[in-house]
């Protein structure tokens, strides 16, 4: 629906209207005739063809030809054919294909003419994005503006089309092997490096959601991280993502010295044995110094959290002791208990002599044995025992008889009393003085209820009668309380007793006249019998009908 009108060195595309919707055409020699071959405005002058783009309107090529007279556009399917005659001869003119003109445009870096020639061959907005020319002219587009480093408009053409990102990986040198390790680049080319693969991991994050679930997604990303990002950010990586990346990229990690990393990608595919090695070949200063290990307690974390083979787990307890790392060996011991069977490492006993060159890591493992006794079924003679005998702690041993016995019956007191009393009586040779101290506290403790009777029955007889004092005088006052207080309870019985048979008696004494004319209360039926039950109000009725 548009024309051409020619001028002198110009030309006017005009509607039937005649109106302008195009910036007129400035040819740079009068034109005698001209032919339209899309999208190319193929003009005759004298001696010469002039080939313009009517995308741009620039002169795109000039052919010389003298004697030239006519142009002659022969339409052919998939190609522009023009029949050109001078004085003496036909010349058959043919275009070169879409495909090649856009392969020179790109070759000589005319990269925005390339898109709009492939662009003018789709009309519609809609083909334009599935229209195999285009997509494919964007995509060499995208790679030779990557290679070039304008990576900006590089990812801009790679998100429009929807590019793989293995079409970039390929593009930037010594990315492949992923598992190879990077080469030594120099600083010049490093910079180089740094803006590709920052723009290859925009890319890769960006688009996550659609290329997380091919297999080498996350290799890919680690591959490029080695090289741009932080070890501490590479760590963090591993943390989330390791599961998803192939054990044998541990060479990888190796090569840069991340041990720490490599540990993580051993645990992530339950390989405990090499992440716990690769963790104390570090402790041991066996690897060189990975500033990313975040410590030895790492090591028991790691123990703490999983269930593993019990031996080994053991050995991992009974080397961290060995490293002086005490607190965590006794969490290992304690959270890894199960049972006193011989055949479990983890028996107290077996723990009690492993831990003996170690007194604060004993005295650790025993305070908390005593708590899960007190806690665990209630058991607090072994309890005591623990205390007394383990830990020596008779202060922590009495003041925990003091909280049993708190809003328990007398006769209960009385038992916690003397199971602590029979524990440092056994134990008053091993340690006489601090035991002796212990002792008379106890007895002396208004808190505590005994039998004294039974207690100055089995108190040493080498004690002398002044340390003694307080414990006697404490004796007199509850025997006498007991012997009130049973005397008491006995009147008390008396008195009650007492006042049961009168009330009997009275019941006795007291006469019920039953004849023809009573009914009983519950079936309004004559007496036949000779008995019957009174209720409290003094209605009778018959016994069977009472029950």
């Amino acid at each position: 629906g548009e024309y051409l009108l020619n001028g002198p060195n110009i030309g006017i595309t005009t509607t039937l209207a005649g109106t302008s919707e195009r910036a007129p055409i400035m040819f740079i020699t009068q034109p005698n005739d001209f032919i339209y071959s899309h999208p190319y405005l193929i003009v005759l002058v004298k001696d010469y063809i002039h080939i313009y783009s009517y995308l741009d309107d620039q002169l795109k090529q000039q052919m010389p030809l003298k004697n030239c007279q006519t142009l002659i556009n022969i339409p052919q399917r998939n190609t522009n054919t023009m029949l050109i005659n001078t004085k003496d001869s036909i010349y058959l003119l043919e275009s070169l294909s879409i495909n090649q003109q856009i392969d020179q445009l790109l070759d000589t870096y005319r990269l925005q003419e390339a898109l709009t020639l492939a662009e003018s061959n789709c009309s519609s907005i809609e083909q334009r994005r599935t229209n195999s020319l285009i997509l494919s002219t964007k995509k060499r587009i995208g790679l030779i503006e990557f290679n070039a480093l304008n990576v900006f408009r590089a990812l801009n053409l790679f998100d429009d089309i929807n590019l793989d990102f293995h079409e970039i990986m390929i593009q930037i040198p010594n990315f492949l092997p992923l598992n190879s390790p990077w080469p030594d680049i120099d600083e010049n080319m490093k910079s180089q490096y740094i803006l590709w693969l920052n723009a290859f991991c925009d890319y890769m994050t960006k688009r996550s959601e659609e290329f997380s679930c091919q297999s080498d997604y996350y290799a890919s990303l680690l591959k490029a991280y080695l090289l741009i990002k932080t070890r501490e950010i590479i760590i963090e990586f591993l943390e989330k993502n390791a599961s998803f990346i192939s054990i044998d990229f541990h060479n990888l990690l190796f090569h840069n010295q991340l041990y720490h990393g490599a540990a993580i990608l051993y645990s992530a595919h339950d390989k405990h044995e090499q992440t716990i090695d690769i963790w104390k070949k570090i402790v041991l200063k066996e690897y060189s110094n990975d500033d990313t290990f975040p410590g030895i307690w790492i090591i028991g974390k790691y123990i703490l959290e999983r269930n593993l083979d019990r031996s080994w787990e053991f050995s991992i307890a009974k080397w961290l002791l060995e490293q002086n790392e005490e607190e965590l060996a006794v969490k290992i011991f304690i959270d890894k208990h199960q049972n006193e069977s011989n055949d479990d490492l983890f028996n107290t006993n077996y723990v009690m002599n492993l831990l003996k060159p170690h007194p604060i890591a004993l005295k650790n493992y025993l305070e908390d044995a005593v708590f899960k006794l007190m806690i665990e079924m209630n058991d607090f003679q072994q309890a005591f025992h623990v205390l007394v005998d383990e830990l020596e702690d008779f202060d922590y041993a009495a003041n925990y008889c003091m909280a049993l016995s708190q809003d328990k019956s007398i006769n209960d007191r009385k038992i916690v009393a003397h199971v602590l009393f029979d524990v440092f009586l056994a134990s008053l040779d091993k340690h006489p003085k601090e035991i002796t101290e212990a002792l008379l506290c106890l007895l002396g403790n208004n808190k505590v209820e005994f039998n004294f009777i039974e207690v100055l029955k089995r108190l040493p007889s080498n004690w002398p009668i002044s340390s003694l004092q307080t414990i006697l005088s404490r004796a007199m006052r509850t025997c006498a309380y007991d012997e009130r207080a049973a005397k008491l309870e006995l009147s008390l019985n008396r008195l009650q007793n007492e006042k049961l048979n009168i009330k009997l008696a009275k019941l006795k004494r007291s006469n019920v006249t039953v004849h023809e004319y009573r009914r009983c209360k519950q079936c309004l039926k004559q007496f036949y019998e000779t008995s019957c039950v009174i209720y409290q109000d003094g209605s009778q009725v018959h016994v069977h009908c009472a029950k």
